[in-house]
């Protein structure tokens, strides 16, 4: 997410930069067809970071909170089934091992896995966390985010399988509302004014060919 952040942040500073150059550019100065053809090209080039940064993050495309809510559901509902076998959940010693291959002194015939080919991560990459003290029940968590978690799952982005009330939401509507105002508002400016920029250099490079080829014109004449 950091690096997304750098790249939003990078992409504002390199526009704005154009914007002030072309300020303070005088482009009656320009005599070469190739600094206007420079000029065109990054800043199409910029025009296309710009509209990948904006449309193609996939945090700003998902509320990734509900896709790992019903992820740490899945595989709630596969420790189930490995209870519904076994006569009780994997120990936390145990833990996701238990799912893959068949545990120490477990008769092959009562054991039906595996239940898992890997172990399971949200969709931070992160190793979602199990324990289970007495087989009896189990808790599940996602580190949230930032991949750390020094309540063992009640961190304000953690998303855990026990606390009904969700208490991760208001973290994640916050980032949302944040990086809605980044895809709907500023960028959707940035492009804009950048394609304003680029119609700008266009016509000034096309007044600046017609402008030569009078010029030969006239030297033919003369």
């Amino acid at each position: 997410m950091l690096i997304f952040r750098n790249a939003n942040l990078f992409t504002i500073i390199f526009i704005c930069s154009i914007f002030a150059l072309c300020f303070i550019l005088d482009t009656k100065k320009i005599r070469s067809a190739k600094v206007y053809i420079l000029i065109i090209v990054s800043l199409l080039t910029i025009q296309l970071i710009s509209f990948n940064v904006c449309t193609g993050c996939v945090y700003w495309k998902k509320d990734l909170s509900n896709v790992e809510e019903k992820h740490i559901l899945v595989f709630s509902e596969i420790l189930d089934q490995f209870k519904n076998d076994m006569g009780r959940y994997p120990l936390t010693d145990e833990g996701w091992s238990a799912l893959i291959t068949s545990p120490a002194g477990i008769k092959p015939h009562i054991w039906k896995g595996p239940y898992l080919s890997d172990i399971p991560k949200d969709h931070w990459k992160n190793e979602l966390v199990y324990s289970s003290k007495d087989g009896k029940s189990f808790s599940l968590f996602s580190k949230g985010e930032d991949g750390l978690s020094a309540s063992k799952g009640n961190d304000r982005d953690d998303i855990n399988s026990w606390d009904t009330k969700k208490h991760w939401k208001s973290y994640y509507v916050e980032k949302g509302t944040e990086k809605k105002f980044y895809r709907e508002i500023l960028y959707p400016l940035v492009c804009a004014l950048n394609l304003l920029l680029i119609a700008y250099f266009i016509i000034r490079f096309i007044i600046f060919l017609l402008q030569k080829n009078d010029k030969k014109i006239g030297e033919k004449k003369v």
